[in-house]
């Protein structure tokens, strides 16, 4: 799907030494999304999150649009929570939505005490 194709236009983007900038993380994240590819936006999202991503990671929008697409899935509170840790691990501030999304997705499995 489209998903999958901004991933590999990206990869390609990377090894050709270009540097994304958050357009183009978020773009590939909402993407991923868009075709309920969840796996591979989580593993996006860890991966940019990452020290060595060098600080380029998706925007509240997009890492908004992700928690709430996990809503639903068996594991969707464990990786909504990690999404909101690693943006602060980044020096992120998640924005009050980004944050509400969250707690909506673990209120919903009873998780948000």
């Amino acid at each position: 799907g489209r998903g999958v194709e901004a991933l590999a236009m990206f990869k390609r983007m990377q090894h050709a030494g270009v540097v994304p900038n958050q357009w183009a993380c978020s773009d590939v994240l909402m993407a991923l999304v868009a075709c309920n590819e969840l796996d591979s936006a989580c593993q996006f999202a860890r991966a940019r999150c990452a020290p060595e991503a060098g600080g380029t990671f998706p925007d509240n929008v997009a890492l908004r649009q992700l928690v709430r697409a996990l809503q639903g899935s068996g594991d969707g509170p464990e990786r909504a929570l990690e999404v909101l840790q690693n943006m602060v691990l980044t020096g992120e501030t998640p924005q009050v939505a980004t944050v509400k999304a969250a707690t909506e997705v673990l209120g919903a499995a009873g998780q948000w005490e």
